[in-house]
């Protein structure tokens, strides 16, 4: 006679979600520890392997610079526009596009295409941080 071990649905979201959170603390958490560690060092191509930590000043030297300010203004009033102008384009086609779409559901796919280019991308980010002998993953793991 066998008997089945039931596992609660809670148990089982755990056990096959593992993988992904182990796989998102390596690739995400790792960078951004070592992010971390890098702002408040003073460090080059020749000490990435052993920053010299200088505390708060790079954020001093920073917060003091004029071309810092300069450059956030500039990219704030530039997402700024470009954010109102790709939602009224959006909204306007939206609008135009929609008769289209629902006499020819067939569009709806040439349309959806450019959402694929981001998922590509990262696939080829991904390909390139694994890369044997151009990847900072397998440069840290062999060495």
């Amino acid at each position: 006679m066998t008997t089945k071990t039931h596992r609660s649905p809670a148990s089982e979201f755990r056990l096959l979600t593992m993988p992904l959170v182990v796989f998102l603390l390596v690739f995400l958490g790792f960078p951004a520890i070592v992010n971390l560690v890098y702002s408040v060092s003073s460090v080059s191509f020749e000490t990435l392997r052993s920053p010299e930590i200088t505390g708060f000043s790079n954020f001093v030297a920073v917060w003091n610079d004029s071309a810092f300010w300069q450059a956030s203004w500039f990219s704030f009033r530039f997402g700024l526009l470009t954010a109102l102008l790709e939602c009224g384009l959006g909204l306007f086609l939206a609008i135009f596009l929609a008769p289209l779409i629902e006499r020819r559901s067939w569009l709806m796919a040439i349309l959806m295409l450019p959402l694929m280019v981001a998922p590509a991308l990262v696939g080829l980010m991904y390909r390139l941080v694994l890369h044997e002998f151009a990847g900072p993953v397998p440069y840290y793991l062999w060495t």
